[in-house]
């Protein structure tokens, strides 16, 4: 988030997970894991793969930018010439799902934060491929400043905790631990 990148320089907060941090000279950035996102639906549809360059093929009701999600979205679609359709831009995922679930548009959502309701059958999640997209999260710290004790072991649960969601959890199936 935007917000959480100036609360770092200015020092309000030490440590920040951000998703999909883009290269910033005044951050140590610490990628942790990346997960894929993909097409969510109303429920009824058939689950199915979807290529990449169907994509505008769907209303959209992404993030407005400059979201990280949207950003990595706007960029691989500029990537693939593929020109989105969205016809709503909204920043809260809840009220994005919701909206899904509906049948107002489709989204495109990491499979973490969306595998629960696949699996109540609130949406349909629908892989996108050739190429898929994925998201990467990130530890983020400002460079120049010494973390606090108090932050270290913050990080130190933070990590134990994503690692073991990751690696053996809820998460295991659409994430890629990246810390060695």
């Amino acid at each position: 988030s935007t917000s959480l990148q100036e609360w770092l320089l200015e020092g309000r907060i030490e440590v920040a997970v951000v998703y999909n941090q883009p290269l910033v000279e005044a951050f140590d950035i610490q990628p942790l894991f990346s997960e894929r996102m993909v097409l969510v639906g109303p429920p009824g549809e058939q689950p199915r793969s979807v290529r990449l360059s169907t994509l505008g093929e769907f209303p959209l009701i992404l993030p407005g930018l400059p979201h990280s999600n949207r950003r990595l979205v706007e960029q691989i679609a500029a990537q693939n010439a593929v020109r989105l359709n969205v016809v709503l831009e909204v920043d809260s995922v809840s009220l994005t799902k919701r909206l899904v679930s509906e049948g107002l548009g489709y989204s495109i959502l990491a499979h973490a934060a969306v595998q629960e309701d696949i699996g109540q059958q609130i949406m349909v999640g629908h892989s996108i491929e050739r190429p898929g997209i994925r998201s990467t999260v990130s530890l983020t710290r400002l460079r120049e400043r010494r973390s606090t004790r108090l932050a270290l072991s913050w990080e130190k649960i933070l990590l134990e905790t994503l690692e073991e969601l990751v690696t053996e959890g809820a998460w295991k199936d659409a994430t890629h631990w990246l810390v060695p």
